[in-house]
C-alpha cells in the first residue's frame, strides 16, 4: 500500500486546474483477453494467467508510466478501501479475494486494473475538464498493449465486455463535479432528468453504487455501442460545460438573493471543523464541501481547492486506517478525524 508519508500528500493530478465546479476527469477503457472467460466465471488459475499476461504486456510500456504494482487481492480491506477512495480501484474489488492487480503511475494519474469486472481497465485521471487529454493517455496505452495481447473483439459489435452497456468502444468518461448550488436551490432534479434523457448518467462521489456525498457527483456516458470515442468524449465535454454554466448561474442567484444565509452557513461549518471533538466521515465531507463552496464563491480565501479536495479524500475510512495505523473502530476513527482535519487546515492556511 502507499506509505503514510505519501498518502498524506495530494496526488499530482490534484493541481491548480481543479476548479470550483469541475473537479476532475476520468477516462476508462474496458478490455478482455480473447479466449479467456470473463472474471465473473473464471477460475482462480485463469485469473492468475490474465494477471501474468497483462503484467507481461505492460512491461513493454515505458517504466515511468506504471512504476508501482499491487496484488490487490492480498492487500488488507482497509488498504483496498483507501485505493478506492483515491479513485484507483472500483468498489467491486473491496471484498475480492481472487487474483487481481493494480498497475499505477507515480503521480496516480494512470492506472491499469486487472481482473475487475473486465480483465483490463485502462484509466487516466486528470484535474478539471480534460476529457481529450485523458482519452489520449488511455488510447496510447491501449495501442501499446494491443501489440502484445489479443483483445476480445467482434467486427460488428466492437470490443466485448462483461457489461452490455460497455460493448463497442468500451469507453467510459466520467467527470467529477461539485454542485451545491443546484442542490440547495432545488434545481438538481431537473438537471439530472435532462442528463439521463440525453443518454448520460449521474452517480455519487465514487461512481456506480455510491451515495451522493458533499454535493459531489460523477457525470458519465451511459452508452458506448455505435458511437466513436471522439463522439463520446466531445459530447460529454459539451454536457459538462452546460452543467457548469447552470451551477455558476445558480451560485450567483443564491449570492444575490441570500448572501447572509450563505455566509452564515459557511461560518457555522468552519466553526464545527475548528472545534468538534467527534466527527463521522459523512459529516466531515459535508462540512468540507460547504467550505469548498465558500471558497468557490469568494467568501473564503483559504485553503486552495486542490488542498481541500485532498483533505476530503483523507477523512474517508480507508485513509484514516492507513494514516493512524492498525484497525481502528468507527468510534475511534470518528474521534481522531477532527485532529486530522485541523492539522491539515492549519497547514494550508
Amino acid at each position: 500500500m502507499l506509505p503514510v508519508g505519501e498518502i498524506e500528500k495530494p496526488p499530482a493530478w490534484m493541481d491548480n486546474r481543479t476548479g470550483p465546479v469541475v473537479v476532475s476527469t476520468r477516462v476508462r477503457l474496458a478490455r478482455n483477453l480473447h479466449g479467456a472467460m470473463f472474471t465473473t466465471v473464471a477460475s482462480v488459475e485463469e485469473r492468475l494467467r490474465v494477471v501474468t499476461t497483462v503484467e507481461s504486456a505492460a512491461s513493454a510500456i515505458p517504466a515511468s508510466r506504471y512504476s508501482r504494482s499491487f496484488r490487490t487481492d492480498v492487500l488488507s480491506r482497509s488498504d483496498r478501501q483507501a485505493l478506492h477512495e483515491r479513485h484507483l480501484v472500483p468498489k467491486t474489488l473491496l471484498d475480492e479475494d481472487k487474483p487481481s492487480a493494480l498497475l499505477l503511475s507515480q503521480d496516480e494519474g494512470d492506472a491499469i486494473v486487472i481482473n475487475e469486472e473486465d480483465h483490463v481497465r485502462l484509466q487516466a485521471l486528470r484535474p478539471g475538464l480534460a476529457a481529450e487529454e485523458a482519452w489520449d493517455a488511455v488510447d496510447a496505452v491501449d495501442d501499446l498493449l494491443d501489440g502484445s495481447v489479443e483483445f476480445a473483439f467482434d467486427s460488428e459489435l466492437g470490443y466485448l465486455t462483461a457489461c452490455p452497456t460497455n460493448v463497442g468502444t468500451g469507453l467510459r468518461v466520467s467527470v467529477m463535479m461539485h454542485l451545491p448550488a443546484l442542490v440547495i436551490s432545488g434545481r438538481f432534479a431537473n438537471v439530472t432528468a435532462a442528463v439521463i434523457q440525453g443518454g448520460f448518467t449521474v452517480r455519487g462521489m465514487h461512481g456506480e453504487g455510491s451515495d451522493p456525498a458533499g454535493y459531489f457527483f460523477q457525470v458519465s456516458n451511459q452508452r458506448t455501442l455505435g458511437r466513436s470515442e471522439g463522439h463520446i468524449v466531445g459530447e460529454l465535454a459539451e454536457l459538462v460545460a452546460q452543467i457548469e454554466a447552470y451551477e455558476t448561474r445558480s451560485r450567483k442567484k443564491l449570492m444575490d438573493k441570500e448572501p447572509l444565509m450563505l455566509k452564515d452557513r459557511i461560518s457555522r461549518c468552519r466553526a464545527v471543523l475548528d472545534s468538534a471533538a467527534v466527527m463521522g466521515s459523512t459529516e466531515a465531507i459535508g462540512l468540507l464541501s460547504i467550505l469548498r463552496f465558500g471558497i468557490g464563491m469568494g467568501l473564503v480565501q483559504e485553503p486552495a481547492l486542490a488542498s481541500l479536495d485532498h483533505l476530503i479524500m483523507l477523512v474517508q475510512p480507508g485513509h484514516m486506517q492507513t494514516i493512524f495505523g492498525g484497525s481502528l473502530s468507527e468510534t475511534e476513527r470518528d474521534a481522531r478525524r477532527p485532529e486530522l482535519v485541523r492539522k491539515h487546515l492549519a497547514a494550508v492556511n
